[in-house]
């Protein structure tokens, strides 16, 4: 059985994207290994980037997604391990844009960040991935991220549809089973597509 990792489209100029800029969990920045505590939380804020004000079924910003509600039924139908997390649309920096964009205040369709509940941890020699930082100030360990080539063991496997890999905790990277493909196909989804990241064995 195949994973796929999930992503958006690179139609730029059909389809709105966004940054966003918080909202981040307290934390500290670690001075034994350089790297910050501070987790995304809740609610997301979301600056739309010019280039497109249509708004698809998914918008992206980096493995980050938002969904609108009628995707978000659809896929809790389906049994997704999902959460709906709140979105606050922030004023753009740039005040005036010589692209389309998104308008603010926003009025468009209901948006819900997408948060996969689901953690599966990949063979970690099997999947050509190295831990390079492990530290022991602040407790964080950061491997090495691979998008590809990913190995599962079947023991480590409860089926989910969707989930993140438990070893990039610092990613928002979302990847999916063939069932959970499938299945945002079969409903034909705008703006989000489908790479090929590793195999259950």
């Amino acid at each position: 059985m195949r994973i796929y990792l999930l992503e958006g489209t690179k139609e730029y100029l059909r389809y709105a994207r966004f940054s966003h800029p918080g909202t981040w969990a307290p934390g500290i920045l670690c001075k034994e290994c350089g790297q910050s505590t501070q987790k995304l939380t809740e609610p997301l804020l979301v600056e739309w980037e010019p280039d497109s004000d249509f708004i698809a079924d998914f918008s992206w910003c980096s493995y980050v997604a938002l969904i609108t509600q009628e995707v978000a039924e659809k896929l809790l139908d389906a049994g997704f391990e999902i959460l709906l997390g709140s979105v606050d649309f922030v004023k753009p920096a740039q005040k005036r844009a010589r692209k389309a964009r998104v308008a603010y205040p926003y009025s468009g369709p209901p948006l819900f960040w997408m948060m996969p509940t689901e953690m599966v941890s990949v063979d970690e020699e099997g999947s050509n991935i190295r831990l390079d930082i492990d530290c022991k100030e602040c407790g964080q360990k950061r491997y090495t991220f691979r998008r590809e080539g990913l190995a599962i063991d079947s023991k480590n496997w409860n089926s989910p549809k969707i989930f993140r890999v438990a070893q990039y905790t610092r990613s928002r990277a979302m990847f999916v089973s063939e069932q959970g493909r499938d299945i945002i196909l079969r409903h034909g989804f705008t703006n989000v597509r489908f790479s090929e990241a590793g195999i259950i064995s």
